[in-house]
């Protein structure tokens, strides 16, 4: 069968869409992790498919990563994850409590990037975008790059002159954004269709001196990543 000895993780499983999905899970073979806070539903649900279904009450909003653990504890492993539980309610944003605040971002957000296996605490830097060609439609190796620079306004000028050079060197596309934080630090994004073509980009002497002529003042932090359509949670 499709799903035979896979186990895996719907959250929110004990009604609707969620319910439709674990028992769909069973029907091909597999077993299901259901996941939901719901003590009542899920002990329906777990005499509806037997043992095949393994019922996990958590809340997900504060126990996303403690629901996961559990699971691969109880069933020694998991093959799949069907990130399904949602909170909503129908408020003004400026009517929202903070327990309905922290419920949403919760359950949307928070279990959603621990459930898929999130371990660190997120590191966020607040940027304008002021130049856009990224290649969207399929995933790239790429580049993440900032450094400070004497005049942001003289720096994006430099930047601009160097399109001929990064498309001879491989760059098939590319983002130049500016902190929010500090207004002369430059943050840029390239992408190319290998990593070697963009470790020999940053290594290359007419990079180095336009830098230095656009008025780069520190050396570069770099992290190379893949970028593209399939970087979302769920």
């Amino acid at each position: 069968m499709l799903l035979e000895d896979q186990v895996i993780a719907v959250t929110g499983a004990g009604h609707g869409m969620g319910r439709a999905y674990a028992a769909a899970i069973v029907d091909h073979g597999g077993r299901v992790g259901a996941i939901d806070i719901d003590t009542g539903r899920l002990d329906s649900l777990a005499r509806e498919l037997g043992d095949r279904c393994i019922p996990i009450a958590r809340d997900l909003a504060i126990e996303g990563d403690a629901a996961i653990r559990e699971l691969i504890d109880r069933a020694g492993k998991i093959d799949g994850l069907i990130n399904n539980a949602a909170a909503f309610r129908v408020e003004s944003f400026t009517e929202h409590s903070m327990d309905s605040f922290d419920l949403i971002v919760g359950v949307n957000l928070r279990e959603r990037m621990q459930a898929s296996g999130v371990i660190g605490a997120p590191e966020i830097t607040y940027m304008t975008p002021v130049r856009e060609a990224i290649v969207w439609d399929r995933e790239l190796p790429a580049f993440m790059l900032s450094h400070s620079v004497a005049d942001f306004d003289r720096w994006l000028v430099g930047y601009d002159g160097a399109a001929d050079l990064q498309a001879a060197k491989g760059i098939v596309g590319h983002a130049a954004n500016r902190s929010i934080d500090d207004p002369n630090l430059a943050i840029i994004y390239h992408q190319a269709e290998s990593f070697d073509t963009l470790r020999a980009f940053l290594a290359d002497d007419d990079l180095k001196a336009k830098m230095q002529e656009a008025g780069v003042t520190s050396a570069p932090e770099v992290q190379f990543v893949t970028g593209g359509w399939a970087k979302l949670y769920g």
